[in-house]
């Protein structure tokens, strides 16, 4: 499957454009399985980090860690919404508690939250010359975090997990 996977392939096309006419629906799970593994593998580099947060090395590598898996679960919502018969829409079912999973075990994760709540606490320092996108990015990932369930202690962090896996 793997060989045959585009999602596993290389392609040269305009605007790094997915080759939506080769991509099947048995493709999907694998690709995703796949790409969970390396946003979690880029998460923990984040957070096992022993460096002083910085936007760089906390921030922006949040925001960029997990750039594969949502180039193909927003593939998949494209296709379920516009061109998708029953075997494909029924995917759904386990791609949204995979979804809701990984999600939680970033956004509870206790370790890179207080990277984030670090690089936010600071953010205002004289020291930092961040510029408004910076700022907005940021804040942004700090609220992310804290609307997520990040800052709920650690009973209510395995309730929330529970109603997301029930609702997903």
């Amino acid at each position: 499957m793997t060989n045959s996977n585009p999602f596993f392939k290389n392609y040269d096309l305009p605007f790094d454009t997915l080759p939506f006419n080769d991509i099947k629906t048995e493709h999907f799970l694998p690709a995703i399985e796949k790409a969970i593994i390396s946003s979690k593998s880029n998460m923990e580099k984040i957070y096992t980090n022993t460096s002083t947060p910085t936007f760089e090395n906390t921030i922006l590598a949040f925001e960029t860690s997990s750039e594969e898996l949502g180039r193909v679960v927003g593939a998949y919502w494209f296709l379920f919404g516009t061109n998708s018969d029953n075997d494909f829409k029924s995917l759904a079912q386990k791609i949204s508690p995979m979804m809701s999973m990984h999600k939680n075990d970033y956004v509870l994760n206790a370790e890179l939250y207080k990277r984030i709540k670090s690089v936010y606490d600071t953010r205002n320092d004289s020291s930092n010359d961040y510029d408004e996108h910076d700022m907005k990015l940021i804040e942004d990932t700090h609220k992310f975090f804290v609307r997520n369930g990040a800052s709920l202690n650690d009973d209510d962090k395995e309730a929330l997990r529970s109603i997301d896996q029930e609702l997903s």
